[in-house]
């Protein structure tokens, strides 16, 4: 008698290329150890090609100013320039504004005397660090992340400069820095004001009479900074706020700062700098105080046009 075909014994059936549960849960696992191993050296990868462009950004700064400073006099730009009228209506210079035709851009002197309105939508890209990541405070202004340290102008400020004495005029002993910041306001020009310039007019052109600070001050250019990081959440491009900073401790990782950008994520914890002579330096904020000064609130050292800090 033959056997029944449906009594016939089933052979073990199986499926090429499958996995069990136990071989897939194996396989997640090494995956993420690998992936928490490659992570973080991603992550420095990205702050170092940051960096780099960042560094890019600031050398040819540098060699727009070096074109600037040749076509005037060996001066170098102001940190800003800001009339203010009676109207109160204002104009801004800024040194980015001075630099901006040397650095490819394409508006009119008196589109860069209006503010930051005209940036928004043809920023210079220079002008912007990639790992700036403070949140603009304004929507059309665009982001600007360098700054020019302070020159005092004789205004005694004991927290942060010298002396008064030290710092008017522009001379190789000026404890301070090369950025000129003049400001006039409706009621009349301010301090140190050259009244060439007159300062309630806005028919009349960019105030060409006002102290700048010669390139040939400086005693020791290669260790003076020109211009540096400030990020922070009020400086746009041509807006004369930003355009000038005060110390060290304004910048990431500063106790004035407050822009909420963490020096964890930024340059591995490094900042740039682009020195008088058109060198560009990563740098910690340490090292460019001076040989005596551990205070980040004061400018010594590469901070200031004296080489004797």
């Amino acid at each position: 008698m033959k056997p029944s075909l449906h009594h016939r014994p089933r052979l073990p059936q199986f499926r090429a290329g499958a996995f069990t549960l136990i071989e897939l849960l194996v396989v997640i696992a090494i995956i993420a150890i690998l992936a928490g191993m490659l992570l973080p050296a991603l992550s420095k990868a990205k702050m170092k090609a940051q960096s780099t462009k960042c560094l890019n950004n600031l050398k040819q700064a540098g060699v727009a100013c070096a074109m600037y400073t040749g076509d005037n006099k060996e001066e170098l730009p102001y940190g800003a320039i800001r009339s203010i009228f009676a109207s109160g209506s204002t104009r801004d210079w800024t040194w980015d504004d001075l630099l901006h035709s040397y650095m490819g851009g394409t508006f009119t002197w008196a589109e860069l005397a209006n503010s930051p309105i005209y940036k928004a939508t043809n920023s210079m890209q220079i002008a912007m660090c990639p790992s700036d990541t403070a949140v603009n405070g304004w929507t059309y202004g665009a982001k600007r992340s360098y700054a020019m340290p302070r020159h005092q102008q004789g205004v005694t400020d004991s927290a942060t400069f010298d002396n008064a004495a030290n710092t008017w005029p522009p001379n190789p002993a000026n404890r301070c820095g090369v950025g000129l910041q003049w400001v006039t306001s409706g009621s009349g020009p301010g301090r140190n004001w050259n009244t060439a310039d007159v300062t309630d007019d806005a028919t009349k052109p960019f105030p060409r009479n006002q102290r700048a600070v010669s390139a040939n001050l400086l005693q020791s250019p290669s260790e003076t900074i020109l211009l540096t990081e400030f990020v922070n959440t009020g400086s746009y491009q041509g807006y004369q706020l930003g355009s000038v900073i005060l110390s060290a401790s304004y910048q990431v990782g500063g106790t004035n700062n407050t822009s909420g950008v963490l020096t964890d994520s930024y340059h591995n914890k490094m900042l740039n700098y682009l020195m008088a002579d058109g060198r560009v330096e990563n740098l910690s904020m340490e090292a460019t105080l001076g040989r005596t000064n551990v205070n980040v609130t004061k400018q010594t050292g590469m901070w200031t046009i004296s080489a004797l800090d």
